[in-house]
């Protein structure tokens, strides 16, 4: 019975933890890049997501492609790019049509906005 309390609590966390999974999985285009400091908007680049149920990605930024693993954890999603350390971008926004992020490129905060295809 001592047992029993941190493995509920084990269960609900992992459960917690991949509660977004099922809703980023699929082809994602890129509507909206912004700089959060100025709400500039970033033009004249490409990001394009697959996130896979077997647990891989693709982004296709148009001249070139990223493929690696990805994982959620909380509110956060992470890609490791095969070869590369693991990257994290914070979930905003995410249901069946909508994926809204914030990354920290360079130390600038950025919001990428992505419909589902």
């Amino acid at each position: 019975m001592k047992y029993s309390l941190p493995l509920i609590f084990f269960l609900l966390v992992s459960c917690y933890l991949e509660t977004n999974k099922p809703l980023i999985i699929g082809e994602w285009e890129m509507v909206e890049w912004r700089i959060v400091s100025t709400g500039q908007e970033v033009k004249g680049r490409q990001m394009d997501f697959d996130f896979n149920a077997d647990d891989t990605y693709k982004v296709d930024y148009g001249s070139q492609t990223e493929t690696g693993e990805w994982r959620v954890a909380g509110n956060n999603l992470f890609t490791t790019e095969e070869g590369m350390a693991e990257k994290m971008v914070k979930i905003l926004k995410i249901n069946e049509d909508t994926l809204k992020f914030e990354m920290n490129r360079s130390g600038r905060l950025e919001h990428v906005t992505l419909v589902k295809e």
